[in-house]
């Protein structure tokens, strides 16, 4: 029987440890994330991760959000890793 192997998906750019801090710090959970967001919590873990890329809009919708607790867009800059 063939061995499955299994999909890892290339970092392209490093975690976002600064907003997973704040996360866990207030007590929000990924899936409070996901349905501000509209998305799955697998989406939101890999763009923490750093396997995917919030957009603009995203960010802005979770400083609109998060703000009164000290979220700002500074949480969301990095490097980038590598192009896709």
């Amino acid at each position: 029987m063939a061995k499955k192997r299994s999909k890892s998906r290339k970092i392209i750019h490093p975690p976002y440890s600064k907003f997973e801090g704040f996360l866990k710090e207030n007590g929000i959970y990924l899936q409070d994330i996901g349905d501000l967001l509209g998305c799955t919590v697998q989406t939101v873990c890999d763009r923490n991760k750093g396997r995917s890329d919030y957009s603009m809009s995203d960010v802005n919708t979770l400083c609109d959000r998060y703000g009164h607790l000290g979220l700002d867009t500074s949480f969301f800059k990095t490097q980038k890793v590598t192009n896709m």
